[in-house]
């Protein structure tokens, strides 16, 4: 049995066998010839800093300031346009307001404060603001309709979520659901609105380019279910999960890409300063919203399994366990054969589970 890899380790996938043997997986040799990423990071980006509490409250203090500024910062000069103008009081400067207040509670917090705020507040707070905002605000930049944006935008979290999720916790049970939920959603919605706008340049260059790169988008996200599929029950999909740092790596580039191809577009189409403007407000909304989500979502999800661990404890009579921690993974023979069956003397806890939480 493949052995899980070592800390600083890329991923080794399995080679497929020769054509026509049993079970070959047509995926191996493209998987092989893929840039690799080492266990634990995404591009030499340690995943642990997903987890890293110091980092979080510096992230929420720039984000709280951020919408603050944007809230009350112009579409456009010449006329002048507000947000309020174009998405509402609240949509467009009191959520943003909100957020930035419940941002700014735990980022500018002093420690002596925070040690007295139980964690779930803390961990949910910042997590809640961050995901209400796609369904309020939005995530993408386009003239759809608001029911079908809503559904991609929260699937696609979902599914970066799930793959981030996956490459830090490979054994985690519940990552592949989470990916398999999220690639659905966003999926099935986004194909409803996909190719409306499809290979149309009449409004310019940028928004024919983003017209054609948007679908494939859409598909790739709906494509991510395979991530879902056990390789037990799949064995020709055995190496797909070699393609999982390249697609998280895409999917997470596509928001502020976007949003640049937005911005330029405006630029052509009305003027400089008001592209300007727009890519100001859409880059901000990626970061505070959308970055926040994925910061704080781990923390958010860690609390969750731990209440959901203690129910189960307090049902059964086991001991609670501590914050943080998961659950054990998989079945002893799971583990590397020298471990399966200890020595005397051997420390019959060690090995399995998850690495060090982040």
């Amino acid at each position: 049995m493949q052995q899980p890899p070592a800390p600083g380790e890329a991923p080794n996938y399995p080679v497929a066998p020769a054509p026509g043997a049993p079970e070959a997986d047509p995926l191996a040799g493209l998987a092989s010839r893929l840039p690799q990423s080492e266990a634990g990071t995404l591009f030499g980006v340690p995943l642990a800093t997903l987890r890293d509490q110091e980092l979080e409250r510096k992230v929420l203090g720039i984000a709280a300031i951020a919408l603050a500024v944007v809230a009350f910062l112009p579409y456009s000069f010449s006329p002048a346009r507000w947000p309020w103008d174009l998405g509402g009081a609240f949509k467009s400067t009191v959520f943003p307001l909100l957020a930035a207040a419940v941002y700014a509670a735990v980022g500018f917090a002093p420690k002596e404060v925070i040690k007295n705020v139980p964690p779930v507040v803390l961990r949910w707070g910042p997590f809640a603001m961050a995901f209400l905002s796609i369904g309020i605000i939005g995530l993408f930049p386009a003239g759809f309709s608001t029911g079908g944006m809503t559904a991609f935008g929260w699937g696609y979290a979902v599914l970066v979520f799930g793959l981030l999720n996956r490459l830090n916790h490979p054994d985690d049970p519940w990552a592949r659901y989470i990916i398999g939920a999220g690639a659905a959603l966003a999926g099935i919605s986004g194909l409803t609105f996909a190719f409306d706008g499809f290979g149309r340049f009449s409004a310019g260059i940028f928004p024919g380019i983003y017209s054609l790169l948007f679908p494939l988008i859409v598909l790739l996200c709906l494509a991510c279910v395979a991530f879902a599929l056990e390789p037990k029950k799949f064995p020709q999909l055995r190496s797909v999960d070699a393609f999982a740092p390249l697609v998280t790596a895409v999917l997470l580039a596509w928001l502020p890409v976007q949003a640049v191809f937005f911005g330029l577009g405006l630029m052509g189409q009305v003027s400089f300063m008001t592209g300007l403007l727009f890519l100001i407000h859409l880059l901000v909304g990626v970061g505070a919203y959308f970055g926040v989500l994925m910061l704080t979502a781990p923390e958010a999800y860690d609390e969750a399994r731990r209440i959901m661990a203690a129910s189960q404890a307090a049902g059964t009579g086991a001991a609670e366990p501590p914050p943080g921690a998961f659950p054990p993974q998989g079945p002893p023979a799971q583990m590397p054969p020298q471990q399966a069956s200890p020595g005397p003397g051997s420390d019959p806890n060690q090995g399995g589970g998850f690495p060090p939480a982040q």
